[in-house]
């Protein structure tokens, strides 16, 4: 799967490609295009077929665009319960 991020020179798509690289960092300045690329990201994901949970405390009357995932944490309480749910997630795959 290759999910769109850009056109490099020459009108190259740049991408990222999962299966190669299961890992990636999106950095940038407030307001400079983090969060639509990471939600880009996950509705590519989804689409695939991956399970996604996301947390994050900015999310606060945003959820129009969250359908489809399988877990969302806003607050603190909630990020704390989801993090051990995915830990107890990943120590039960090993």
């Amino acid at each position: 799967m290759l999910v769109p991020l850009g056109v490099g020179v020459g009108g190259r798509e740049i991408g990222w490609r999962p299966d190669d690289s299961p890992h990636i960092t999106i950095t940038g300045i407030t307001k400079g295009g983090k969060g639509i690329t990471l939600r880009c990201i996950e509705r590519r994901a989804t689409q695939h077929g991956w399970v996604i949970h996301r947390a994050n405390p900015k999310l606060t009357g945003e959820s129009d665009w969250l359908e489809g995932y399988a877990s969302i944490a806003d607050t603190p309480p909630g990020m704390w319960a989801q993090s051990q749910y995915l830990l107890e997630l990943m120590t039960q795959r090993q």
